[in-house]
């Protein structure tokens, strides 16, 4: 199932940069951040 496998490496990323970055991120990124 590559979707799913898509779909967890996406959510590790979101995740990841949440952290490193600190919530506050403008553009895409923040919108991706914010709205998990």
């Amino acid at each position: 199932m590559p979707l799913v496998i898509l779909s967890g490496t996406l959510e590790l990323v979101r995740v990841s940069l949440r952290q490193l970055m600190g919530f506050g991120l403008p553009g895409g990124i923040g919108t991706i951040s914010v709205s998990g």
